[in-house]
């Protein structure tokens, strides 16, 4: 079922469009009503009599992925009856989901109200009164044409959680932290991170640093975990738990005791849950199993790229992922980056995690780069 609704957006086959729009509403998996929404979002452009009912009605899913999706079609497929579910996603649903609702509304409307629902509230109740229907495409050019100001509605207003200066509305977050040898090297651009306020110049302490900030300014009602990752990956948690004082107070502690792994010194890490080793083979760059156990696979075990994994929602799993490294991979089943990138697409294709990618240091970045543009995330680069 799920190629069977992937194969008409790619093929322009739009007789399917009925059947997709059953899909969207019927289907029992939520890989498949994803699939069946980004294919209408790609055959209802200029067909959105055939294709907008259905696209509505996903905004109303329960499978955040699918709303998600529903969000970035209506963009394409627009409709002046999305206008009232989306402001109403405003009101009574948090998180990730947000950050798209904004964006979705401004392209329907040509509206800047961010996400004030009362504002957008305010707006529809004498709008709709009026008969209101969205601006056409054209119009919509015609204004954008005549102002510069867009691009400060794209991101919702109320973050959760901020990791070096990069918010986000999500209240279900992983950080996937490297600690590989060559995190105990030194920044070369000392002036610079002196500039931003910091006296230690080691590449995990300046990590270290702002990510106990973060986690001391977690929203009361997100839940997170954190991942270590160098030849290997050390948990924090089994699976995301609630950012309550206590829980704040032993991830800052698991942070604080983090140590590069296969680096000149040998002191351990107990506290953290780590042996150290002088052994350079387990200070090694694993990105595909950091990657892997950010999404919620089992540490330790393979993700085989297949139909089967990429619609394997992982139950407990964040919907948004942080992810800092300060080298390209050395060691794991993927080390090619065009491999991993490859690899962690196909995974995430139907899962739609957003991942921030933050570099450190001095090496090719092209690919942390990649993964931030392709899954809607932001890529950082704290410098050399």
């Amino acid at each position: 079922r799920l190629w069977a609704a992937v194969a008409p957006g790619l093929l322009g086959d739009s007789e399917s469009m009925e059947t997709l729009s059953i899909m969207v509403t019927e289907d029992v998996e939520p890989a498949v009503r994803v699939a069946a929404v980004d294919s209408l979002g790609v055959l209802g452009k200029g067909r959105e009599g055939r294709a907008a009912r259905a696209l509505v009605m996903a905004l109303n899913d329960t499978a955040l992925e699918v709303k998600t999706a529903a969000c970035l079609a209506l963009r394409q497929v627009r409709t002046t009856e999305a206008v009232a579910p989306l402001i109403r996603i405003l009101s009574e649903e948090k998180g990730r989901i947000l950050e798209q609702v904004v964006p979705t509304l401004y392209e329907l409307t040509d509206l800047q109200l961010g996400a004030d629902y009362s504002a957008w509230v305010g707006w529809w109740e004498s709008a709709s009164q009026r008969g209101y229907r969205i601006p056409t495409a054209a119009e919509l050019n015609k204004r954008r044409a005549a102002r510069e100001e867009t691009a400060s509605i794209y991101r919702a207003s109320r973050p959760e959680a901020e990791f070096l200066g990069i918010p986000t509305p999500s209240r279900n977050v992983v950080f996937v932290i490297d600690i590989s040898g060559s995190m105990e090297e030194e920044v070369v651009d000392r002036k610079s991170f002196r500039e931003r306020g910091f006296t230690r110049f080691r590449k995990l302490d300046i990590v270290q640093e702002e990510l106990a900030r973060s986690i001391e300014s977690l929203g009361p009602e997100v839940r997170f975990n954190l991942f270590a990752f160098a030849t290997e990956v050390y948990p924090w948690r089994k699976k995301l738990v609630p950012a309550n004082a206590l829980n704040r107070r032993s991830a800052t502690a698991f942070v604080r005791d983090l140590e590069p792994l296969g680096g000149s010194a040998a002191a351990a890490a107990g506290s953290a849950g780590l042996q150290r080793s002088s052994d350079e083979r387990k200070g090694m760059t694993n990105t595909w199993a950091g990657l892997l156990a950010g999404l919620g696979f089992s540490i330790g075990g393979k993700a085989e790229l297949s139909a089967e994994t990429a619609t394997e929602f992982k139950k407990g799993a964040g919907d948004t992922l942080f992810f800092l490294s300060d080298g390209r991979p050395s060691v794991g089943d993927l080390v090619d980056t065009d491999d991993i990138l490859e690899g962690i697409l196909e995974l995430n294709r139907f899962r739609r995690v957003v991942i921030h990618t933050i570099a450190i240091g001095e090496f090719q970045k092209d690919f942390m780069e990649y993964l931030a543009r392709d899954t809607g995330g932001i890529f950082m680069d704290l410098g050399r």
